[in-house]
């Protein structure tokens, strides 16, 4: 029967350790896990619902006012439509918008049929596109502003470059943006080792299949920005460990004909959704006033 040396067990137990390092912030997900019990899970102010295309069901989770305009929140790797949950559950945001969290394709109640991930992201747009022209219809066309955060602000701005009739807006916290910051790390490369691979769980094999694509997917957008004219906030934490704070300076050089506001927070960190909230939350509705109609 094949061993494992103790020596590579402790050398991928060492990568464990960074990659949850670099995706735990104990404190913040311990209270939030603590609200989404207490405040989210069963209620009844939020529905629940599913999108069905390609053999694929896709889940999201949806609360506010009918007939306004959409926010959409996509969350990073590994996440989950919870990684939203304040914002569903924000009475002043639903008061004027329909705000809506998601299982991105391959996470949560958005399982592909070979339990994998869809790493490109025109496979994100392929399989998300139905779902926001659904909700364009739903809301009689009063906009949707995508709020993308790590991973999920990387793909938010592809989704607006395939679909500028859909998408009226987008607020991208704490996102890889610039091809030659988005490349994977050591852990990463040790990580997609078989060996390696087999002492992670599923979802952190899972987040590292989509971040080893990035930075080919960062690259073959690369000319496509200056295509964006719609409104665009980037927040950015100037202590993130995890996504490099140029990527702002990266969005100041080639969003040259969005309505681009960038805000860089000194002390922040990767986790600005919930560390930052007040701050998100007032850009949104910054935004919700650009894009009245």
């Amino acid at each position: 029967m094949f061993q494992i040396s103790n020596a590579f067990k402790c050398v991928a137990l060492l990568v464990l350790i960074s990659l949850l390092q670099a995706c735990s912030p104990p404190d913040v997900f311990v209270q939030e896990q603590q609200f989404f019990d207490e405040e989210v899970k069963n209620n009844p102010s939020i529905d629940v619902r599913y999108f069905e295309l390609q053999g694929v069901k896709l889940k999201y989770v949806i609360a506010g006012a009918r007939n306004a305009p959409a926010v959409v929140y996509i969350h990073g790797t590994p996440g989950g439509w919870d990684n939203g949950a304040r914002y569903l559950m924000d009475e002043k945001l639903g008061a004027r918008s329909r705000v809506v969290s998601l299982d991105r394709p391959g996470w949560g109640g958005s399982q592909l049929p070979d339990d994998g991930v869809e790493a490109s992201f025109f496979g994100q747009n392929r399989l998300l596109q139905p779902l926001f022209e659904q909700l364009d219809q739903d809301n009689n066309h009063h906009g949707i502003i995508l709020v993308g955060h790590s991973l999920g602000a990387s793909i938010a701005p592809y989704i607006a470059m395939q679909n500028p009739e859909l998408i009226s807006g987008l607020i991208l916290l704490a996102g890889s943006l610039d091809p030659e910051l988005g490349s994977p790390r050591w852990y990463n490369w040790a990580a997609s080792m078989g060996v390696v691979s087999w002492f992670l769980g599923a979802d952190m094999r899972r987040a590292n299949d989509e971040i080893m694509q990035l930075h080919s997917q960062l690259t073959d957008m690369r000319n496509e920005w200056s295509h964006i004219t719609m409104p665009v906030t980037v927040i950015q934490g100037m202590r993130d460990k995890l996504v490099s704070p140029d990527n702002a300076n990266f969005a100041e050089q080639v969003l040259i004909n969005a309505d681009l506001k960038v805000i860089r927070i000194v002390g922040a960190n990767h986790f600005i959704p919930w560390e930052q909230r007040e701050l998100v939350t007032k850009e949104i509705n910054l935004m919700l006033d650009k894009i009245d109609k």
